[in-house]
């Protein structure tokens, strides 16, 4: 894994070198030649989401660098606005300002020594920032500008930034290793005389490993704001054989800045979040951004959050509902028959990564060849494909996180191992199963649904396509399950699911006699009726001959052929209880039979309609003696 690293480091040209690394920073300090301060710039171009201007190359010191002497220590030539110009809270608390003063000082004489042996003209504004007046001017200016006191600030010399010139490099290089001897020089001797030659994780070559590897920002998903170690070994049970600290995974300083600039980079650019959990990834050749299967799967973040807050309705509205399916279908296509030959055979490596107590957990690793990867991706939303709820059509193919949210009330409650599971089981083919917690959680929140009412329209809730799909898609990959295709399968050999199907006519068959009558068949009998179906049905049958009577005799027929088909189905006696995998096929025979019935309402409604317009009649025909769109009601 390391290695990759490394060679994904090489492969995109990042610059990785120990005391050096890419920053982001939003505000620059102009000062004037003689140290006069000038205004405030924001480095952002106007974007609020934006942290600021990059610079591909800064100082930069460790957190274990930072702490390492006997006063306060800051980053060098940029810094937050806090520490350059003490900008500090109203109600500020006494210690934290005398910290801060410590961190501005050694700013302030870093900026003086960089001026002596390498850019003479910072030396001004090492001396203006000396001043406390100065200071407080800058401050002023900052507070203008909206800029908050953790926000990271540069400077500049009349528009010329010593961040984008490498004069200071050879300085700063220098600069380090006399900082490193003058943190403890005793303590400094006896580490080089104990450090021990040995072979590196990542080149396999003899060198001096260093004690401390760096860390890694992954704040958004449970890490430190200061970031977390990729390895460390800070505790007894993660030392073997008396070794310190680095020497239990032997790694150069140059190639721990290596793998952690790779690592900080992948996570700005090839990242996603999913829940408390990040996937990074990359692959091994060059993949255009509409080729790529994982973001297919996985959009940008705000693509996603549309996908999950988007109307029911509004699925019904798209013109292709399948987008992710066909584009997926597409790429696979242009593999095989050799159009992209060398994107089939390229690598791609994954790394589902969350923050724990100060330490980054990997929670998954996958690697495989990108053929491979676009066909697993294809099957996943090929087997997610159900029935729109209106059966018209194909519902829209389900994007990872709306998958994820059809499980869970509110995303946060996902929890990263289970995240870990289910997207290796979409990166990882037919052969991967989904995780029966998966189908125990979509299926509790199918019931929900069933009996709630959406206080927006004060109708009964929509069922959720995503949900419904994670349902069908289980059963496929179970070893040994059931085929359930994306539309009613009236042949299906299924007792549960043919007991679905007959709940479904049965409610219907209700609402069609009755109307509207508050708690109907579903409400009121549903929970037991998936469960100890023989205890229930009985009853429903027999209430169901008395509403036939209520309903015409074409109506009444039709709902008879129906109900005919599905006992055929069921063939033997109806089980006493059904297990949670039976639950969730009757619940899938429940969805698929109200989406046909659904369907033929439409078919019927419109082919009334076809026929009125033909006859060319001057009043519109009734159809309120005919079958009638059901709506929500179900």
């Amino acid at each position: 894994m390391l290695h990759l690293l490394a060679d994904y480091a090489r492969d995109v040209g990042l610059a990785a070198e120990p005391g050096f690394a890419a920053k982001e920073i939003r505000w620059c300090l102009l000062f004037k030649e003689d140290g006069t301060f000038s205004e405030v710039v924001d480095l952002s171009g106007g974007d609020k989401k934006s942290k600021g201007l990059l610079f591909p190359k800064c100082p930069s010191l460790s957190h274990s660098e930072l702490i390492g002497g006997s006063s306060g220590r800051s980053q060098v030539l940029y810094e937050s606005a806090q520490t350059i110009a003490l900008m500090f809270k109203e109600d500020e608390d006494a210690k934290v300002k005398d910290r801060v003063q410590g961190k501005h000082n050694f700013f302030v004489s870093s900026l003086a020594d960089c001026a002596q042996h390498a850019m003479p003209e910072l030396a001004n504004i090492a001396k203006t920032l000396s001043d406390e007046v100065s200071c407080a001017q800058i401050v002023t200016a900052l507070r203008e500008k909206k800029a908050k006191p953790t926000d990271k600030a540069t400077i500049a010399v009349d528009f010329a930034r010593p961040l984008d010139s490498p004069a200071w490099h050879d300085w700063w290089r220098d600069f380090r290793i006399k900082l490193a001897d003058s943190t403890d020089k005793k303590k400094t001797k006896k580490k080089k005389a104990d450090a021990s030659l040995m072979l590196d994780f990542i080149t396999g070559e003899t060198i001096t490993p260093c004690r401390t590897q760096g860390k890694i920002n992954l704040s958004d998903v449970g890490g430190q704001s200061f970031g977390d170690v990729f390895i460390g070994f800070d505790k007894e049970s993660f030392r073997s054989f008396g070794f310190k600290q680095g020497e239990n995974a032997a790694v150069s300083e140059e190639n721990a800045a290596v793998y952690r600039e790779a690592l900080n980079h992948l996570i700005k650019n090839h990242s996603r979040r999913l829940g408390k959990s990040k996937v990074v990834y990359w692959y091994k050749g060059k993949v255009k951004p509409e080729d790529d299967p994982i973001e297919m799967l996985v959009p940008q973040e705000k693509e996603a959050e549309e996908n999950l807050t988007l109307d029911e309705d509004d699925f019904d509205r798209q013109q292709d509902k399948a987008v992710a399916l066909n584009n997926a279908r597409r790429l696979l296509e242009s593999i095989k028959t050799g159009e992209q030959r060398d994107l089939g055979e390229a690598a791609f490596y994954v790394m589902v990564l969350s923050g724990a107590s100060g330490r980054i957990m990997i929670r998954d690793w996958i690697e495989g060849q990108f053929g491979q990867l676009a066909q697993n991706i294809a099957d996943w939303f090929e087997d997610f494909e159900i029935v729109a709820r209106d059966g018209q059509g194909m519902a829209p193919s389900p994007k990872f996180m709306a998958v994820m949210g059809a499980t869970v009330r509110e995303l946060k409650e996902l929890n990263a191992p289970f995240v870990a599971a289910m997207f290796r089981a979409a990166l990882g083919g037919r052969n991967v199963p989904i995780p029966q917690s998966a189908l125990a959680a979509a299926y509790a929140r199918f019931k929900i649904d069933l009996i709630s009412t959406d206080p927006r329209t004060n109708k009964p809730k929509a069922f959720n396509h995503a949900r419904m799909g994670l349902i069908k898609a289980y059963h496929l990959r179970k070893k040994g399950g059931v085929k359930v295709t994306e539309k009613l399968d009236e042949r299906l050999n299924s007792v549960p699911y043919q007991c679905g199907r007959l709940m479904a006519l049965l409610a219907e068959i209700q609402r069609r006699a009755l109307g509207d009558v508050g708690a109907g068949v579903v409400q009121r009998y549903y929970a037991a009726a998936s469960t100890t179906p023989a205890l229930v049905f009985g009853r429903l049958i027999r209430n169901s001959n008395a509403h036939l009577d209520k309903i015409g005799d074409n109506l009444a027929k039709w709902y008879e052929g129906k109900l005919a088909e599905v006992w055929d189905g069921i063939k033997t006696e109806i089980p006493k209880t059904l297990t949670l995998e039976e639950q969730t096929l009757f619940a899938m025979g429940y969805y698929q039979q109200i989406a046909q019935v659904r369907k033929d309402i439409a078919d019927a409604v419109a082919t009334k309609k076809a026929k009125a317009s033909m006859q060319a009649e001057v009043e519109t025909t009734d159809l309120t003696d005919d079958i009638q769109p059901q709506g929500e009601s179900l």
